[in-house]
């Protein structure tokens, strides 16, 4: 199910109608992947493993233990990596299996199949996750989100904060603002889960999301430190979304995680490589309200 639109259609409710129907205009950007949700890399690979038979409970926890190692890193790359982890050696997505494994074993798969990247913490890391999944009292919530398929985003964001009794997080590199909440909204699609108060999740700002927040004239945020401006970044777009809504797959239509991935790829394929080339490169009729002139200097 797809939404429809607000009764104003708002900056986010253009960039999505147009991501989600093909329509952005790649032709001067060489490389450029395939444009819309059903080309999202967590989604590719998610449709194969379901495709040979994998259950909604092993997508779900294929998806948090994937989603840790999306840091600065490749989506497309990682997400089929790990998809050929699941498919040939299995274990590593399977909490009690990582729990009684040595962690040099974990190590050394993780590498060899190009899942992790800092070695040694990203090993660490996938294993505490693993230890927090082996049965529901480390964290309620986040448990029953993936073996039942329910929850709650804002219950799920703040459980990801928890600690362990010995002071470690139970959910190393889920917890960061970016990831945490591209974990969530990956339950609700392609996971599947009843995710409820999806409304409260924001865009996850990175320099690209940031790029484009700022050439629309969203925010004027321009030379501020990311960390001061995230919250306006968000929030900005959040009332965007509320008052002229965004397309995204089912519960995720008209909130701001509809419009998260669509607003990385306009930043990512859009403005980045505007100002990689000094010039303005429209790919979508949204371009018309851009600033790119005045701010970049041109």
């Amino acid at each position: 199910m797809v939404c429809s639109g607000g009764s104003t259609e708002g900056l986010a409710y253009q960039i999505t109608a147009a991501f989600w129907n093909g329509e952005l205009d790649l032709l001067a950007r060489p490389g450029a992947p395939s444009v819309g949700w059903s080309s999202l890399p967590e989604v590719v690979v998610c449709d194969s493993l379901r495709r040979q038979g994998t259950d909604d409970v092993a997508v779900r926890l294929f998806i948090t233990f994937t989603a840790a190692m999306d840091r600065a890193r490749i989506a497309d790359r990682l997400w089929r990596d790990a998809g050929r982890l699941y498919a040939e050696v299995g274990w590593p997505f399977v909490p009690t299996e990582v729990a009684k494994r040595p962690l040099p074993e974990l190590a050394e798969v993780l590498q060899r199949y190009g899942v992790s990247q800092r070695h040694s913490r990203d090993s660490a890391g996938w294993r505490r996750i693993g230890l927090s999944l082996r049965e529901p009292s480390p964290s309620p919530a986040v448990w029953t989100a993936l073996f039942k398929g329910t929850g709650d985003a804002s219950v799920l964001l703040r459980s990801l904060l928890q600690v362990g009794a010995e002071g470690r997080p139970n959910f190393p590199f889920l917890r960061g603002p970016k990831v945490g909440q591209m974990w969530v909204r990956m339950l609700a699609s392609p996971g599947v889960a009843d995710i409820q108060g999806l409304e409260s999740l924001r865009v996850a700002v990175d320099t690209h999301v940031r790029k484009v927040t700022e050439y629309l004239g969203v925010t004027k945020t321009r030379g501020q430190p990311l960390e001061r401006v995230r919250k306006t970044i968000q929030e900005a777009w959040a009332e965007d979304v509320r008052r002229g809504g965004a397309i995204g797959p089912g519960a995720l239509a008209n909130t701001s995680a509809a419009l998260d991935p669509a607003l990385w790829f306009f930043g990512k394929w859009g403005c980045t490589h505007c100002e990689k080339v000094g010039r303005k490169v429209p790919i979508a009729k949204v371009c018309d309200a851009c600033l790119f002139d005045s701010l970049f200097g041109v």
